[in-house]
């Protein structure tokens, strides 16, 4: 069975919180089960959630979406190092390499970060 988690950054400051998502009308939240007697319901920025995509990095590291992620692509004059966000887009997850408008892989790529906590590392 696929490991569904959401991730989103604390209203409060807390710092990031993984576990199921609660979208509310004026409210989202994080609900996380510790053991069969602890859990926690944080409520969280509604533009910082990203979904778990199901897949680690060629480290072991969870990619979530909104992770930025370092990869190789083979443009036709040869592989260039490339540094692109991950996205939902036509029903998968995937890496969207802006230069040639084509859909990546995330295997083979390395989280980098994430657009909440260092979006300069786009630029």
């Amino acid at each position: 069975m696929r490991e569904i988690i959401f991730r989103g950054k604390r209203t409060d400051g807390g710092g990031w919180v993984w576990g199921s998502l609660i979208q509310e009308p004026h409210r989202t939240r994080i609900f996380t089960a510790k053991d069969d007697r602890s859990s926690s319901l944080r409520e969280v920025l509604p533009e910082t959630v990203g979904q778990f995509i199901g897949e680690v990095d060629k480290q072991g590291t969870k990619i979530f979406e909104n992770d930025i992620v370092d990869f190789d692509w083979d443009f036709s004059n040869g592989f260039e190092k490339c540094r692109e966000v991950v996205k939902f887009i036509n029903g998968c997850f995937c890496v969207w390499e802006s230069r040639t408008d084509i859909h990546v892989s995330a295997l083979d790529c390395l989280v980098v970060g994430n657009l909440t906590d260092t979006p300069e590392l786009l630029k």
